[in-house]
């Protein structure tokens, strides 16, 4: 027997191997105050429905790609925000996590990421982000009326969804918050003192222009192949827009 263990709002972790005709016991450890622990045996996984769908921002009509993925009978919901220069098509390990937890998978791709329009790696304001991923969390909820939803984000992500939950009134959609390695502080050494001096002046008189985000994509996975895979990836991104840099600087605060 499988044991899948989804801890909400600190990891997620999965060991064993799957086998076709088992079934599989399943613990939920669920920490908003609305939610309570469960027990429970399931069959053997039926596939996802996977579906592709956009929406128009309704501030400023930006085209935003999102993802669906069903199981025959949904318990939950989870909305998955991805980082920064990636987009929603690489959470496939995540999936196969899931598949027969009966859990729905909602993914959004950023404003400048993946399949969503706008310039690559830019946005006007924070906001815009947290603004977006409700559009999404809202179709989620209406699609699902009586189930529970989560956000889970990871790095850029995180901090979207961490922001997302602390705001009034985004925070009474969720019944809990997973973050991934989110993007709360930037490291001192990855940021000169030059640029922390002038990147307020920079962020002010060239918001939009982007460069290369220093991201090092050698402390992405163990795996080879995954450190490959995202290097070859055509939706896949390393830039970072002046305004967007400086905000991150500063979001800790």
């Amino acid at each position: 027997m499988e044991m899948v263990r989804l801890l909400f709002q600190q990891t997620l972790t999965t060991t064993g191997m799957s086998t076709p005709n088992q079934t599989r016991q399943v613990h939920f450890f669920l920490t908003a105050e609305s939610c309570k622990f469960r027990s429970f045996l399931i069959p053997h996984y039926m596939p996802y429905q996977h579906t592709t769908d956009t929406f128009l921002s309704a501030q400023d009509d930006t085209a935003i790609f999102w993802q669906r993925w069903m199981p025959e009978e949904t318990r939950r919901v989870l909305v998955v925000q991805h980082g920064l220069g990636e987009h929603s098509g690489r959470y496939q390990n995540l999936l196969d996590a899931l598949e027969g937890t009966n859990t729905a998978v909602y993914a959004p791709e950023l404003r400048g990421h993946g399949r969503s329009d706008g310039k690559r790696g830019y946005v006007d304001r924070f906001e815009r982000f947290a603004e977006d991923l409700d559009a999404l969390v809202q179709i989620a909820r209406k699609e699902n009326s009586d189930r529970k939803v989560f956000l889970l984000g990871h790095s850029l992500g995180g901090a979207i969804a961490l922001w997302y939950a602390l705001q009034q009134p985004y925070q009474q959609n969720l019944c809990g918050l997973i973050l991934s390695s989110p993007t709360i502080e930037v490291a001192d050494e990855a940021t000169s003192t030059l640029k922390k001096w002038a990147a307020p002046l920079l962020a002010r008189l060239m918001p939009s222009q982007t460069l290369d985000s220093g991201l090092n994509i050698r402390y992405l996975s163990h795996d080879p192949q995954v450190v490959k895979e995202y290097e070859e990836d055509p939706l896949v991104h390393a830039k970072i827009s002046l305004a967007l840099g400086y905000t991150l600087l500063n979001l800790h605060r």
